[in-house]
């Protein structure tokens, strides 16, 4: 893990430009020792555009925006060297200081609120970037220690805790000024892989840092498109807990949640029909290969074990986007491979199917394995481990 600064991954993917303001003379000014150049660009809602090129007199340069009614965001970089993100506001003079040979968030900026709050949070992360540096060389030394083992276990829960330590300060900072423009850089914030600020622990700062943010600047272009993410993250969320759930009701010992939809010839057929037979709940569809792969092992198993008592209920999910004819599709698979039981259904309503909420599986081929009661002896059986569970359940 090296040290750097704020990824420009942050700049573009949560930008601000509120109304209002005070008037008058915007700049950006002050001294980068070992700058001989510095680019200056404006972080746009869709991409970077870089603006000058500025010749430093021994690392002083001074950058006049255009006049703007919005608060605007630039970065100031050091081709290559650094690159520091800043929040401007009409009239405001941003002042910068700072050594090119050093990472980012060890400048110093005053001179506007917002990028000030915003020079905090990079202080923050590079605290930890720092921390973790030196955890890191300290692994590096220790791997040929016999106590290495334990050594490696300190090593990660201290480096947990402090990463955690990090997302509870950046958290009340959130809760401390719901409104403040420099939040949206704190919520895509990560370290490694890991998001600081995960949506789902941390919802509730993104819900009411998005109302304080909307409620400050209505209007605004990229408070409500921030708006629309807090939005598709809850639905994404309750998503997940309807998942969830599906997955709870329908978990092995439970009695398996009817299921009751048209086959080919728009005939209902049910899934408690079948109570008092060993039955296999198969999801696939036409469009799906391994399923299709799986098709001889299941004519062969039906074949062998029907007259004992052993049923197939198979769920299409057919119906996506991409097939110009479902039902055809459906239909044309079911003969082509020769499945002649004859419980077959689909709502051809694709991943939107009604079975996907109902038993919590989000691939295919999925199968559920009933007794013949209707409880769930297994989810997600297949090939030999399958057969043998249909042997045991006939016994």
């Amino acid at each position: 893990m090296k040290s750097g600064i704020l990824p420009l991954s942050l700049l573009t993917a949560l930008l601000i430009q509120s109304c209002g303001g005070p008037s008058g003379r915007s700049t950006i000014q002050g001294t980068i020792t070992g700058a001989e150049e510095i680019l200056v660009a404006r972080v746009g809602t869709e991409r970077l555009e870089y603006l000058d090129t500025l010749t430093t007199t021994n690392g002083s340069f001074e950058y006049i925006p255009a006049s703007s009614e919005e608060v605007d965001i630039y970065m100031i970089e050091g081709m290559g060297a650094f690159r520091l993100s800043l929040l401007l506001s009409p009239g405001e003079q941003i002042e910068v200081q700072g050594d090119a040979s050093q990472p980012s968030y060890t400048f110093q900026v005053s001179g506007s609120e917002d990028s000030e709050r915003l020079m905090g949070v990079n202080q923050k992360m590079g605290a930890l970037i720092e921390l973790m540096d030196s955890l890191d060389a300290v692994n590096t030394e220790q791997m040929q220690s016999e106590d290495y083992p334990k050594i490696r276990r300190s090593l990660d829960s201290c480096m947990s805790a402090e990463m955690d330590r990090t997302a509870s300060e950046l958290a009340v900072l959130v809760e401390q000024e719901p409104d403040a423009l420099s939040n949206l850089f704190i919520f895509p914030l990560t370290m490694g892989r890991m998001q600081l600020l995960p949506p789902d622990k941390y919802f509730s700062q993104y819900e009411g840092c998005s109302k304080a943010i909307n409620t400050r600047y209505p209007g605004n272009v990229h408070a409500q498109r921030f708006s629309q993410r807090v939005q598709s993250i809850k639905s994404q969320i309750e998503a997940q807990e309807v998942f969830k759930k599906a997955e709870e009701n329908a978990a092995v010992g439970q009695i398996v949640p009817d299921l009751r939809l048209q086959d080919p010839n728009g005939v209902e057929r049910a899934l408690s029909d079948l109570r008092g037979n060993i039955v296999l709940v198969d999801f696939w569809a036409s469009w799906c290969r391994p399923c299709r792969a799986e098709s001889p092992e299941l004519v062969r198993m039906y074949s062998a074990y029907n007259e004992k008592g052993f049923e197939i209920f198979s769920v299409s999910l057919d119906g996506t986007e991409r097939q110009p004819n479902a039902k055809e599709a459906w239909i044309n698979a079911i003969a082509d491979d020769g499945l002649y039981w004859p419980n077959h259904v689909s709502d051809l309503q694709g991943w939107n199917a009604s079975s996907t909420r109902l038993y919590g599986f989000q691939s295919i081929p999925f199968t559920l394995l009933l007794d013949r009661d209707g409880k769930i002896l297994g989810r997600g059986l297949r090939g030999a481990p399958l057969e043998a569970a249909i042997q045991n359940a006939l016994k």
